[in-house]
């Protein structure tokens, strides 16, 4: 026996799979869109709302039926006409509705007349279907036609015969459930279709009445028994298409709806950015009166901020052991309102890996087993992942609303229009929700992109992702249309869509809004020039107008007064400016104190839990090996709190002359334990036997050294090629005064090579690096009349290393 089912279980289904009108309509164009229609038209005509007729069926299921007054009720219906209907179709309403003289004909009446005149109509000039399609397709849930047609049209060696190349694009729909869209706009369906065929000579008709289901919720599905049927002949033999009327509806229909669907969903199905296909290929209509689509104005995007450029593509390969071999992440800045401030970065290897270490939208750092198990999955996803390509413009509101206001007034109908973050196009056709103003996929609303005194929202943003069927396979719809499946795939192609809005676009624009703020010494020293000159014309001004109106000396003499009023306040604010620029030293200072110190707990955290552990051990005092693992632990703990000693205010506010190599020594000590527990090889390479003295703050060059350290444990804890043994190694030039630290794992990629200085830039993820350790690193060296820099790129166009250079320093 087959499994059976109750028809009330498509009511449930349609529910989940169609969740609103909006969704409905959209599957419904996506339908003619795949029946190769050049054009559709949707049609919608209310006479009563839907609310109006339940109100109404509400009254009249309340009155007693020795109550019913046809009068009465008749004016209660023409209260509640829509006054923008049709004339004649407000007529056959009243028509049909008649004049009842009990509650029971005024019932059926309202029922028939709400039924007859209020409808949603689509007419499509597509391929249309036949008898055994209407049959076999149309009344299939789930029917695989167009998977079958999205699978034929994509192999390698498969051509479609007598199809152009547009018409061959993969199919939009594959599930099979347009039937429930329809149902979920009304309980009733009229199909009137019939295929391009000379041999076909009459229309082909199908009626679907689901109201047998909300009336008998034991009706089983097998009582439906829907046949397609031979209608009338076409009037012409080259019609063909199809007719969808949609009658019973169950939700309101008026201007207001149908504008914002219109715009917030239709005029967004196809790429607006590559054509206006949409504002040809639909015609909107209601009570008669089209609903014109939202405009994409092109010529409005020239007036964005920045435009962020980013794609995920295929290259040359150069390193068979890396497991994202042959693939480069390209993420391209203009920010456009400052000429010549543009970035591009090549990502690869090792740090597009990092790029979607980190979980989109975690609340707080994962285990460790648990973020690894989850970033490899992700990390392993990308090279079946597929090409895509993203661009996305910004406009930033506050700066044209504050400079520019006329033009804002031109503008923020449209960035209002199509914000919201990314639009997500799949051969040219939308992925929904992606894009809509309530869908943040990505995340970025709620912390990521906002600041005190920045703002770099989606309400800002008017953008596009493009993917394809083909170069894009695993990333599948959900049957509810809310966005794609949850796979690697897809989680991957987050986390690089937030890595670059966030660590690089973001950032890159606020870099480049401070530097043309003028917040630079050179900017105040401008400012002081400035003030000076002003002053000195404005005093000389007034002396001579004293010199010529005597009787007004007491008045000038007042001015005079403020002016010096205002120079001793500017003397005050250089004062607090030169204190603040002195405390930032202070500030550089603890802030590296605090994550070394941060990285110390951490590290004592870890023996402590160690020796712990060894003492819960039965034989822990009797057996030599926990003995000598203890004694192991605590000499680990002594360095510790050595390094902690270097690093404390006072040993900070004494330079002394010291041997570089001894502070060397000192960290290799201090990292003994990881080096050997990580099978590290760390070398230290002299040039001569020289020592190489440096008046010099030793805690903080340690700390330099110590960060360095860390930066090359990540990158070769995290490397691809593990043929080699990871390997530091430190070389100490005495002639030259040179410190080079490097190491064999990726290197710094050259497009990265000045910005990983910069403060909050870096390329490990957010749970793993916060930016700050070489930008005070490089601070650091310049308080030791030092510098720090990358050694020169490879070949490969990667630095390996970094160099510390005590040139400048005097000897003692």
């Amino acid at each position: 026996m087959g499994i059976e089912f109750k028809a009330r279980v498509l009511l449930e289904l349609g529910a989940e799979l169609i969740s609103s009108d909006g969704v409905a309509i959209y599957e419904l164009v996506k339908n003619t869109i795949d029946a190769k229609s050049p054009t559709v038209e949707i049609s919608i005509r209310i006479i009563l709302q839907h609310s109006s007729y339940l109100e109404l069926s509400s009254y009249l299921a309340n009155i007693d039926s020795n109550g019913f007054d046809t009068d009465s009720f008749i004016r209660k219906v023409s209260q509640r006409i829509e006054s923008d209907a049709p004339e004649i179709s407000r007529s056959n309403f009243f028509q049909t509705l008649g004049n009842p003289l009990s509650k029971l004909a005024a019932i059926k009446a309202l029922d028939q007349a709400y039924f007859e005149e209020n409808y949603i109509c689509i007419k499509d000039y597509g391929h249309g279907m036949n008898l055994d399609t209407l049959q076999s397709g149309y009344l299939t849930i789930g029917t695989p036609m167009r998977l079958l047609q999205k699978v034929r049209s994509t192999k390698p060696n498969w051509t479609p015969k007598n199809q152009s190349e547009e018409q061959s694009i993969p199919a939009l729909g594959e599930k099979g459930i347009g039937r429930l869209a329809a149902m979920r706009l009304g309980h009733y369906v009229h199909v009137q279709t019939v295929k391009e065929d000379i041999k076909e000579k009459n229309w082909h008709i199908l009626e679907l009445d689901w109201r047998p289901i909300f009336s008998d919720p034991t009706l089983n599905a097998s009582a439906l028994d829907y046949k397609p049927e031979v209608g009338l002949p076409k009037e012409s033999p080259n019609d063909h298409g199809t007719i969808l009327t949609i009658r019973c509806l169950q939700s309101d229909w008026d201007e207001s709806k149908l504008k914002q669907l219109a715009n917030s969903e239709l005029a967004k199905l196809a790429d607006p950015f590559l054509s206006d296909f949409m504002a040809n290929f639909l015609t909107l209509r209601l009570q008669g009166q089209k609903v014109l689509l939202a405009e994409f104005e092109h010529s409005k995007l020239k007036h964005a901020d920045a435009i962020c450029r980013a794609k995920l593509q295929r290259v040359e390969s150069w390193d068979k052991t890396d497991p994202l071999d042959g693939l480069e992440f390209v993420v391209d800045i203009d920010y456009k309102h400052y000429k010549g401030a543009k970035r591009i970065w090549h990502i690869r290897s090792e740090h597009l890996a990092s790029c979607i270490r980190e979980p989109v939208g975690r609340r707080k750092k994962a285990k460790a087993f648990e973020l690894q198990q989850d970033s490899d999955a992700v990390i392993s996803a990308i090279p079946q992942l597929g090409p895509f390509e993203m661009q996305f413009y910004w406009f930033n509101r506050g700066r044209l609303m504050r400079e520019e206001h006329d033009l804002w007034t031109q503008m923020q109908d449209f960035v209002k229009a199509w914000s919201g973050g990314l639009l997500v196009f799949r051969d040219g056709f939308r992925v929904y929700p992606y894009g809509a103003a309530t869908d943040d996929w990505l995340d970025l609303d709620r912390s990521a992109l906002s600041g005190s005194a920045y703002k770099l929202n989606r309400a800002q943003i008017i953008g596009y992702l493009r993917i394809s069927h083909n170069g894009n396979p695993l990333l599948l719809d959900q049957t509810n249309r809310e966005g794609f499946r949850d796979c690697p795939e897809k989680e991957a192609l987050r986390r690089l869509l937030r890595h670059t809005i966030i660590t690089k676009c973001k950032l890159f624009l606020e870099d480049t809004l401070k530097e043309n703020k003028g917040e630079s010494a050179e900017a105040l020293d401008s400012l002081e020039r400035r003030v000076g000159i002003s002053e000195l014309q404005a005093v000389t001004q007034l002396q001579r107008l004293q010199s010529r109106i005597p009787e007004e000396s007491e008045s000038i003499n007042e001015i005079l007064f403020q002016i010096g009023e205002i120079r001793d306040a500017w003397e005050r604010a250089k004062i607090t400016i030169k204190n603040h620029e002195s405390d930032l030293e202070q500030y550089i200072h603890l802030a590296g104190v605090g994550l070394q110190v941060e990285f110390i707990a951490h590290e004592l955290s870890r023996v402590t839990g160690d020796a712990l552990q060894s003492l819960r051990e039965g034989d822990a005092l009797t057996n030599e090996a926990t003995r000598l693992g203890l004694e192991t632990q605590l000499k680990t703990l002594e360095k510790r709190i050595r390094v902690v000693d270097l690093l404390s205010i006072p040993g900070r506010q004494r330079k002394t002359v010291v041997n570089i190599e001894d502070i060397v020594q000192t960290l290799v000590e201090m990292h003994d334990a990881k080096i050997k527990r990580h099978g590290l090889n760390v070398r230290i390479n002299k040039t001569s036997n020289k020592p190489c003295p440096a008046k010099v703050e030793e805690g903080q060059i340690l700390q330099i050294l110590d960060n360095l350290f860390s930066n090359s444990f990540y990158w070769l804890s995290n490397r691809f090629d593990r043929s080699v043994p990871p390997e530091i190694l430190i070389s100490i030039d005495p002639t030259e005064r040179l410190l080079t630290f490097s190491d064999n794992g990726p290197g710094v990629p050259n497009d990265m090579a000045e910005d990983i200085f910069k403060p909050f830039v870096t390329t490990k993820p957010p749970g793993d690096g916060r930016g700050l350790g070489l930008f005070i690193s490089r601070r650091l060296a310049e308080y030791n009349d030092a510098t720090l820099d990358v050694t020169l790129a490879a070949e490969d166009n990667i630095h390996h290393g970094f160099v510390l250079s005590l040139k400048n320093v005097k000897k003692s």
